[in-house]
């Protein structure tokens, strides 16, 4: 029953807290989101397209040598 004893500044005051609690929780998620975002988009960075696996499995990509190859350099 705080509402029924307390003063006009001691609601606002609390109103206040919870809009910026409730401001810096969507700073956080919009961070989260962001960081996210760049997570995936480093992961498609690097992870082999379809074109990669089928080259390497030919194993005559330019710069890259197979195991089977490497063995044969030896």
């Amino acid at each position: 029953m705080f509402a029924k004893t307390a003063t006009t500044g001691q609601i606002c005051n609390l109103i206040l807290r919870f809009s910026h609690t409730a401001e810096n929780m969507s700073v956080q998620a919009d961070i989260a989101n962001t960081q996210a975002q760049r997570v995936g988009e480093a992961v498609r960075k690097i992870r082999p397209t379809k074109k990669d696996l089928q080259r390497l499995r030919q194993g005559n990509v330019a710069g890259f040598m197979t195991a089977e190859n490497i063995l044969k350099e030896i």
